[in-house]
């Protein structure tokens, strides 16, 4: 069992005290519902009033619903397989993701920008396919090269076409999303028994359920779905929007390569360490004995060579081998990999060829 850092917000208390507090707005202010299939559905409970489009829910169904609720999900990847459990390892494990809905590309070594198009988003969603530390693929960007209309349906198409991890789905157009339930269905096949598309919907304002996210919401409960809501004051174990710069408005693959290599790191943190008679050596502290130079000592040198060895981005360079590589700087070193990796990703996503004419197919006829 190693040691393991850890970092507590709220203790339990405190938790139960927001809890209790989170009851009393939702029964005395409540909540303003502008779904009219939200408000029918609503009408039907006891536990609820209603006035306009105001509703007030008493405790006693808040705590029953949220028993009823599981408290953990299992989301799949596009084969089939378990990828993680959401909710199963609170606090000990986060889950990451790259995205979200940029409009701008940014170049992998001067940094300019361009639009986000439909090649960005295939060969971005391979990106970070190949990166392990990303769980998900969420909607990268939004694409500027086909109509509004049809924005949704084709960012799908390409994320899908081009990775096995489950996704994110972020959908803009209203009404857009059964479209997209559709279209990845018939590519597809059953979506529902092992989820791996998670639709993320969060509210625009306070205290208001709008029509659009709600409408998302009964879509997804629909279709058997997991889905993310998020008011984006919660911290739950899922972190699905890594890569974009400027407040999220230019995807960049060179941040989405760095950030992975910081996970990579922080999980290994987060690991902790073992205490015991193997990892303490007392034996090799007899060896190498007093004023000896323990930084050299067999034990610490397989420890590192170790840690080097797990190091794609960053490997261990004495002061020679830095300069006999004409002194990189850690710059460069993140701009050659990342170019290494998407020129990878560009190669790899031609092999989703077929499966991107049978989507626009659909797309067209629809």
């Amino acid at each position: 069992m190693n040691i393991r850092p850890k970092l507590n917000l709220l203790g339990p208390e405190q938790i139960n005290e927001v809890h209790r507090y989170s009851i009393r707005i939702l029964e005395d202010t409540g909540i303003k519902v502008e779904s009219k299939t939200a408000l029918e559905i609503y009408a039907k409970s006891d536990g609820v009033k209603i006035k306009d489009d105001v509703v007030c829910i008493k405790g006693e169904l808040i705590d029953h619903a949220i028993k009823q609720a599981p408290s953990n999900i299992e989301v799949f990847n596009k084969n089939g397989d378990s990828a993680f459990h959401l909710g199963k390892n609170q606090g000990n494990e986060t889950h990451f993701g790259i995205g979200c809905t940029n409009t701008w590309f940014q170049d992998i070594v001067g940094g300019e920008v361009e639009l986000f198009t439909r090649k960005h988003m295939q060969h971005s969603t391979k990106l970070g396919d190949l990166l392990d530390n990303y769980a998900m693929v969420s909607t990268l960007g939004i694409p500027s090269d086909v109509v509004v209309e049809k924005v949704d349906l084709f960012s799908a198409l390409d994320m899908y076409a081009n990775t096995t991890k489950p996704l994110v789905l972020l959908i803009s157009g209203e009404g857009a999303i059964n479209d997209v339930f559709d279209l990845i269905s018939t590519l597809h096949g059953d979506i529902s028994t092992l989820p791996f598309c998670i639709p993320y919907v969060n509210p625009i304002t306070p205290l208001v359920l709008n029509e659009t996210t709600t409408d998302k919401m009964i879509a997804s409960i629909n279709h058997d779905l997991p889905f993310m809501y998020s008011n984006y004051s919660m911290y739950g174990d899922c972190a699905p929007f890594v890569g974009g710069n400027f407040d999220s408005m230019a995807f960049s693959p060179a941040t989405v390569v760095l950030s992975n290599q910081i996970i990579s790191e922080a999980r290994k943190f987060a690991k902790g360490f073992a205490l015991n008679d193997e990892t303490v050596n007392l034996h090799e502290i007899d060896i190498v004995g007093h004023g000896g130079d323990y930084f050299t000592s067999e034990q610490t040198l397989a420890a590192l060579q170790e840690l080097s060895a797990t190091d794609a981005l960053w490997s261990s360079l004495s002061l020679e081998a830095w300069k006999e590589q004409h002194m990189p700087t850690a710059e460069k070193k993140i701009i050659q990999y990342t170019q290494e990796l998407y020129s990878r990703s560009i190669s790899e996503s031609e092999d989703s060829i077929d499966i991107i004419k049978k989507g626009e197919e659909y797309i067209e006829s629809h």
